[in-house]
């Protein structure tokens, strides 16, 4: 009897060549990805409570920014206010979408890792690429810099994942394909544009705040006269708004790695994959920085821009446990 491999079936390669500054980094994968276990019944409701949950986080963030820039807009310069910013926004949106690839390429400590080099690698990011059903799979490039980590840019025409050295000398192949998984799924659902968008408006937000609060110094003394009366939310809002804006920024970027976790399982069909590699990542970075910083204080969780790692495991092994994995949602 002759038993064929189906087409969409991943089949762990042998070893993984990576280039690096000394030749080439080889990588066993005597780790091979493990069956998932069908629950019994149905048990969705956990996964639907985080897609709703997240989806409803992300538009009331988003809204609030706008409307938060818009307001200090109109109340500073109108119905012209509004009309500049929304100029010199769209201006900037273009402008930095587009440059993201070209200030990568010129940095010193990245490398294009090639097709022929790291063919196990592509052999992933194209597979997962047609999952996520992406026109085009992403590049790859090699960070050379002694801190693990990965992570996407992208303009118009062109995407590409950056892997650190450290990152794939210490994560097999069952977790390196999880990574990889998270990071299509950024390209997937647009959150480098989602982020650069954010980051503008934070942008505009500050300059038409900071334009807000001279014009108050310059209103000043008549104010004390009782010439001119300013309300005092309006004062309020101008001097909070920099730092308001700031913190919605921070939790989109909280939310759309949230958003890239639940997608990744779905791409890659192994939620404990992505977790075992964020454990590693979070035991490594800890490690040096009770070595080098061992007196730093930990960041609130308010300012972090990525989510607790200890909360993203623990979410993958819900996921693992409560939902049927082949499923496509």
């Amino acid at each position: 009897m002759v038993v064929k491999r189906r087409d969409n079936e991943y089949r762990e390669p042998d070893e993984l060549m990576i280039p690096s500054k000394n030749g080439y980094i080889v990588i066993p994968t005597n780790t091979i990805r493990q069956p998932v276990s069908v629950p019994d019944g149905d048990r969705r409701g956990q996964w639907r409570a985080y897609q709703a949950k997240n989806i409803l986080q992300f538009t009331l963030m988003l809204a609030g920014m706008i409307g938060l820039l818009a307001y200090v807009g109109f109340a500073i310069a109108g119905m012209v206010g509004l009309l500049a910013i929304s100029v010199a926004g769209g201006i900037g949106f273009i402008v930095m979408s587009n440059t993201g690839i070209e200030r990568l390429l010129k940095a010193r400590y990245i490398r294009a890792i090639g097709e022929g080099e790291g063919y196990a690698l592509y052999g992933m990011v194209n597979k997962l690429s047609d999952e996520a059903g992406l026109e085009k799979a992403p590049r790859l490039f090699l960070d050379r810099r002694p801190t693990i980590n990965a992570y996407t840019v992208e303009d118009r025409n062109r995407s590409a994942i950056v892997l650190s050295e450290s990152l794939l000398t210490s994560l097999n192949a069952r977790e390196i394909r999880g990574v990889l998984a998270h990071e299509i799924a950024h390209l997937k659902n647009n959150d480098i544009g989602i982020m650069l968008f954010s980051d503008q408006v934070r942008r505009l937000t500050g300059l038409m705040a900071i334009a807000g609060q001279i014009l108050l110094v310059l209103y000043l003394p008549l104010m004390l006269l009782n010439q001119v009366t300013i309300p005092l939310t309006l004062m309020l809002v101008l001097i909070a708004a920099p730092s308001v804006s700031l913190l919605f920024q921070i939790a989109i970027s909280r939310n759309r790695e949230f958003k890239a976790d639940l997608d990744a399982v779905v791409l890659s069909g192994d939620a404990a994959g992505l977790a075992s590699a964020l454990n590693k990542i979070n035991v490594q970075n800890s490690f040096w920085q009770r070595l080098y910083a061992p007196y730093a204080t930990t960041v609130p969780e308010l300012l972090r821009t990525h989510p607790n790692t200890t909360d993203r495991i623990e979410r993958l092994q819900t996921i693992q446990k409560e939902r049927d994995l082949n499923l496509s949602w």
